[in-house]
C-alpha cells in the first residue's frame, strides 16, 4: 500500500462526515468535498464545486442553487482513501433493511400507455425508472462503510456520492454527461444493454434502434455547438452488465457554462425520452403517482474555472427522509417486450445491490 496521504492529518472525522462529496476523476484519482458546504447558483472560481441539481426542474425549490462549494477539496489515490476509510468502517448487514420490491402492475400500466403513445406516432421513446424502497434513516457512521464499499470494486465506472443532514446519493455510474477543458468538450451516447453474456448486442435490432436514437439526438444537440467527431458504436461493460456506447468529441465556436451545457444535453434520450418534452410529460405523471426520482439519472459533476466534469447520476442507492431508494431505468421504445425490461430493471439493481450489500470484512 502506497505511503498514506498526509492530508488526511488535516481532515476532521467528524466534519467530513457530516457534509461531503466524492468524485472519481480518473482512474487513480478521487476528488473528495468536505463541508460545510456554502450553496449558491454559482461555483467557486477558487476551487472544486459541485453541482448537482435533481432529475426534474420542477423538483427543485431553491431557485437554482445547485452548486455546492465545499470549505477544502482534496485528490486522493485509491489505496490512500481506502486506508483513510478503513479504520472509521464499521460492520454491518444492509439486507436486513427489509427492501420492498417496486409494483410491477404500475410499471405494466406505464408501459402500456407509452407503448400507446409510440404506436400513435407521439413518442419514439420513454426511461421511466423504479424504485425498491427500505426504511432507513442514515446516519453520519454509515458515511465510510458505503463509501468504502464503493470504491473497494474494480470496475470501470466512475464512483460518485454526495452527503449532508442525513441525506445522500451514493453510487457508481457507466455515463457521463460531459468533460470540458477548456473549448473541448467530450461526450457519450450510452443506451442498449444486454440481456446476458451471450447477446450480441451490436446485431440486435431493437437495442440498436434504442441506441442510435440516442446518437442522432446528441448529434443534433452539438451541431450548433461547434465541430465534433463521433467514433463507432462499441461494447462497454460495467461489471457483468454491457452497453452499447458511442463517444463525441467537439470543439467549442463559443464558451458556455456548465449550467448552461447540462440544460442542452440533459436529458438525452438515454435518460429522458424522445421527444425530450413529451417524454418528460410522461415521466412526470408516472413519478408522481409512485414517488419523485429526485437526483436519479441527473446531472452530477464538479465545475472550476474552465475545467468540468459531470456523471449521469445512475446505479445508486439515495439516502432522503429516513428512507433508502435503490433505482433503476430502462428506456422504451416500439419494440420493447414487458417481461425483458422488468428482468434489465431488476438486473441494474442487483448490480447496485451487490455493490453494498455484503458485510464488511
Amino acid at each position: 500500500m502506497s505511503q498514506k496521504n498526509q492530508n488526511f492529518d488535516n481532515i476532521d472525522k467528524t466534519q467530513w462526515r457530516k457534509e461531503g462529496f466524492l468524485l472519481q476523476m480518473a482512474p487513480d484519482r478521487y476528488l473528495l468535498g468536505i463541508g460545510p458546504f456554502y450553496v449558491s447558483n454559482t461555483h467557486s472560481p477558487d476551487q472544486w464545486s459541485l453541482f448537482r441539481p435533481l432529475f426534474f426542474s420542477s423538483e427543485s425549490s431553491d431557485k437554482g442553487e445547485n452548486f455546492y462549494v465545499p470549505s477544502h477539496t482534496i485528490f486522493y489515490s485509491k489505496q490512500e482513501l481506502l486506508a483513510f476509510l478503513e479504520d472509521q468502517t464499521i460492520k454491518q448487514n444492509i439486507k436486513s433493511w427489509n427492501w420492498q420490491e417496486p409494483c410491477f402492475f404500475q410499471f405494466r400500466d406505464f408501459f402500456l400507455k407509452v407503448k400507446e403513445q409510440i404506436q400513435a406516432g407521439k413518442i419514439q421513446k420513454v426511461v421511466p425508472a423504479c424504485f425498491e424502497t427500505a426504511d432507513y434513516s442514515l446516519k453520519e457512521k454509515d458515511i465510510p462503510t458505503l463509501i468504502y464499499r464503493l470504491i473497494s470494486g474494480s470496475d470501470n465506472g466512475t464512483a460518485y456520492a454526495w452527503w449532508s443532514g442525513g441525506q445522500a446519493i451514493i453510487g457508481i455510474t457507466p455515463e457521463y454527461l460531459f468533460r470540458k477543458e477548456g473549448s473541448y468538450i467530450q461526450t457519450m451516447a450510452l443506451a442498449g444493454t444486454a440481456r446476458n453474456s451471450q447477446h450480441n448486442l451490436l446485431a440486435d435490432p431493437k437495442e440498436t434502434e434504442e441506441h442510435q436514437l440516442v446518437v442522432q439526438t446528441i448529434k443534433n444537440l452539438l451541431s450548433s455547438l461547434g465541430e465534433y467527431h463521433v467514433s463507432n458504436t462499441y461494447i462497454y461493460s460495467l461489471g457483468d452488465i454491457r452497453h452499447l456506447r458511442t463517444d463525441f468529441k467537439l470543439k467549442l465556436k463559443n464558451n458556455i457554462s456548465c449550467r448552461s451545457l447540462c440544460q442542452i444535453l440533459h436529458p438525452t434520450p438515454a435518460l429522458g425520452g424522445l421527444p425530450r418534452k413529451e417524454a418528460l410529460e410522461l415521466l412526470t405523471v408516472f413519478h408522481q403517482k409512485t414517488h419523485l426520482r429526485y437526483g436519479f439519472g441527473a446531472p452530477f459533476g464538479v465545475v472550476m474555472n474552465e475545467k468540468a466534469f459531470c456523471v449521469v447520476a445512475i446505479r445508486n442507492i439515495q439516502f432522503i427522509d429516513g428512507k433508502a431508494y435503490l433505482g433503476s431505468g430502462c428506456g422504451l421504445v416500439q419494440a420493447s417486450q414487458l417481461e425483458r425490461e422488468w428482468e434489465e430493471l431488476k438486473k441494474k439493481r442487483l448490480f447496485t445491490w451487490n455493490r453494498f450489500c455484503g458485510e464488511y470484512k
